[in-house]
């Protein structure tokens, strides 16, 4: 349970890292008059960034916490569970994915963003979840 606990805290913090290195980097480039690469151009845009980089990057990390190797190796998960993450988690998620991105870009509830910048942030996640994937592998060699 100690293990369970130390690798789920340090994941949780570079999650946050993640959040507030995007947060940070947007602030400064609307501050000082220049579009940053997710093209926001003001608070309100940067507010919407977040809100979809928060959704995204939540649940990306279900892939890294599943098994003790890389994501994307074998073993892959048994038929049923596949199954049974498809019909209920992953098919959620997928739904809640295509919510929020319509969300974003329609400015439904929040100001619009461009598919573009919608691209940006799931490229951004990906990432980050090759970089926590890399982080987690780190920490159960160490603490074993």
């Amino acid at each position: 349970m100690k293990n369970i606990l130390t690798t789920s805290s340090i994941l949780g913090v570079f999650a946050v890292i993640q959040s507030m290195i995007m947060l940070v980097y947007g602030y400064m480039k609307i501050h000082s008059g220049a579009t940053s690469i997710f093209g926001v151009t003001d608070q309100a845009q940067l507010q919407t960034l977040m809100f979809l980089q928060l959704v995204v990057g939540g649940h990306l990390l279900l892939f890294v916490t599943r098994q003790a190797k890389w994501f994307f190796q074998k073993p892959y998960l048994a038929g049923a569970l596949f199954w049974a993450t498809i019909a209920t988690q992953i098919w959620a998620t997928i739904a809640t994915q295509i919510f929020a991105a319509c969300m974003c870009f329609f400015g439904w509830l929040v100001p619009a963003i461009s598919l573009k910048t919608i691209g940006m942030i799931w490229l951004y996640n990906i990432i980050w979840l090759f970089i926590i994937d890399a982080v987690r592998l780190v920490l159960e060699k160490t603490i074993k």
